[in-house]
């Protein structure tokens, strides 16, 4: 653990190497500096009021705070400060130990990451797609904003799975995901919910003509055959649309509402798309 010893006003006066590991600067670099020096900025700036608010009151404070290296790199560390007093009882000096969990917490949102992803195209998966539906209704409520849910299936995608097996369905989901990212904006969201069906949150749509315009720059694009190193493949897609709150208000609808769509589309001849009527 790295530790700190500094003066009421904040001046280091002892640490010990641990702290120079931690943070990249020197031991000539930290003495009698102020610990901001290590601080990330406007990030912490609260959890640094708490913290000297609560120390000179004479308490311990414990925190999670991110530091910032003399490279530039952030690091993350639990943080332990005990004030220091003098005989007649009046703090002189605070004892800060902090303990870095950087690895703990990059591990952490891997877990997270994986949790909400699908691991083979690295798309937003069903759970978090819904979160972000969630996030859209209230979003909407707040602002008045129609938002639309696109509900994509592959056409022929079994027959490429037949003739050329699984690896080759797989590596063709994935270019399938390259594609769909590219055909939406930044903020909207591109998911894959299993197999070959895919779903598509776009957000802040103007009109029922810029829904169109998008869809159809996705099949365009979605039809272009793929190049699967030494052979191409086809595939198109059938796309069901749901929008909100015209058609639905809540999640599991709104999703339901667009899948039926979706079918619509695949039996009236695939290659297209259908509103949810």
């Amino acid at each position: 653990n790295a530790m700190l010893i500094a003066t009421r006003d904040g001046l280091a006066k002892w640490h010990n190497e641990a702290l120079c590991k931690f943070s990249g600067y020197s031991a000539e670099e930290i003495m009698n500096q102020n610990p901001r020096m290590f601080g990330a900025g406007q990030r912490d700036q609260g959890l640094w009021a708490d913290m000297w608010q609560t120390i000179l009151a004479g308490n311990h404070w414990r925190g999670e705070i991110t530091n910032r290296r003399k490279d530039g790199f952030l690091y993350t560390v639990i943080q332990n400060v005990s004030p220091i007093l003098n005989d007649p009882g009046e703090i002189t000096h605070f004892l800060a130990v902090q303990q870095d969990v950087s690895r703990q917490k990059a591990l952490e949102r891997k877990i997270q990451h994986l949790a909400q992803h699908d691991g083979l195209t690295g798309l937003p998966n069903r759970g978090l797609f819904l979160d972000r539906i969630q996030q859209a209704i209230i979003q909407s409520q707040r602002t008045g904003a129609q938002f639309v849910l696109l509900f994509i299936d592959l056409d022929g995608f079994k027959d490429v799975n037949d003739i050329y097996g699984h690896s080759a369905g797989d590596h063709l989901l994935c270019l399938v995901a390259e594609r769909l990212r590219a055909c939406v904006r930044g903020g909207d969201t591109v998911a894959r919910l299993g197999g070959d069906e895919f779903t598509v949150l776009l957000l802040n749509v103007g009109s029922v003509a810029d829904v169109e315009m998008i869809v159809n720059k996705s099949l365009l694009c979605l039809a272009t055959p793929y190049d699967m190193g030494g052979y191409s493949v086809t595939v198109t897609a059938s796309i069901g649309i749901c929008l909100y709150p015209e058609h639905a208000t809540e999640v599991e609808k709104l999703l339901s509402c667009a899948d039926k769509a979706m079918y619509r589309a695949k039996q009236s001849g695939k290659n297209n798309y259908k509103f949810h009527e």
